[in-house]
């Protein structure tokens, strides 16, 4: 409670930082009040982006996923779970509002006992997924999730239930892929622009993904 920034971000000796997934409300609006250059990649939903006094770099969510979603639409797939917290990160909410969109594109309804999209511990996600499975009466056809790490530990919990993804668990997950590198070099660009002009207005951009179509989304 008590947290204050390192003096290095007020005495001068820092020209200007980048923010790489910084999701806690306090530390990200004690950042905002820095008076340096600032290039945030991702960050929480209830801090807008208008308040950060920086720019944003994300990567692409909502296509992404929404495009991810209609392929297992076109497939046959009409009951959807959906799980990851979507008031953590910005690219979590993201990612929820392109399924939400490709549901309501092909005029499906969500039914939202079969998501699990709420506040959910960093430390606790796979005790979580266990509980909220076992609160399900019946399985839907299909789960998407907010990431990888997340698909990793649902799958390892359907295991446990002995239930296909889609015959005999699949690992190779349907995933978005994130050229890393790219964001890297785009968020070192971003903060170089910002410093040597810091008085220009604020940006907000994005960095196209590529859905992975493999074999957990396969018939």
């Amino acid at each position: 409670e008590n947290y204050i920034l390192p003096a290095s971000l007020s005495n001068g000796n820092t020209q200007g930082m980048i923010i790489m997934n910084v999701y806690n409300v306090k530390l990200l609006k004690l950042l905002s009040t820095c008076d340096i250059p600032k290039v945030f990649f991702d960050t929480a939903v209830s801090v807008p982006t208008s308040e950060l006094n920086g720019d944003v770099i994300l990567m692409e969510n909502y296509n992404s996923v929404f495009k991810l979603t209609k392929h297992l639409i076109d497939k046959g797939i009409k009951t959807f779970g959906f799980i990851g917290d979507i008031n953590y990160a910005k690219s979590n909410h993201e990612r929820y509002e392109g399924f939400l969109g490709a549901l309501d594109d092909h005029n499906l309804a969500l039914d939202h006992t079969l998501t699990l999209t709420g506040s959910i511990g960093e430390d606790t996600y796979k005790e979580e997924i266990e509980l909220f499975l076992d609160t399900l009466s019946s399985m839907p056809q299909a789960f998407v999730c907010a990431s990888d790490y997340v698909a990793c530990l649902l799958i390892s919990s359907l295991r446990k239930r002995n239930i296909r993804v889609p015959h005999d668990i699949a690992e190779n997950i349907t995933t978005v892929h994130v050229y890393n590198q790219n964001i890297g070099m785009r968020l070192a660009m971003q903060i170089l622009y910002r410093i040597k002009y810091p008085n220009m207005p604020y940006e907000l951009s994005y960095i196209e993904t590529k859905v992975i179509y493999r074999n957990s989304s396969d018939d």
